[in-house]
């Protein structure tokens, strides 16, 4: 729509850098492993979880990751993942 081009304008030309970081989302130190790693959580960012949730073990995990995603996310910041519902499938 008109409107969501219109939010998304200031990010024409953006760029960005990817940096790896070797981690296990089941531990809760991996969110400070991505801050030591140079992520800036004062910034707005994206952040893809492609491929990810399907697989992780269980309940506590899965909420583990999504209370450290949010915090180290700044205002304005995005998160998209997918997963598999096998009911669905």
């Amino acid at each position: 729509t008109e409107s969501h081009a219109k939010k998304l304008a200031h990010l024409r030309g953006a760029k960005c850098k990817r940096v790896e970081v070797d981690a296990d989302l089941s531990e809760a130190r991996w969110g400070r492993l991505v801050a030591d790693a140079g992520f800036d959580m004062e910034r707005p960012a994206f952040i893809l979880a492609e491929g990810l949730l399907m697989y992780l073990p269980d309940k506590d995990v899965t909420e583990g990751l999504f209370k450290q995603v949010r915090g180290l996310m700044a205002p304005g910041s995005w998160f998209m993942g997918c997963a598999f519902v096998s009911g669905l499938v």
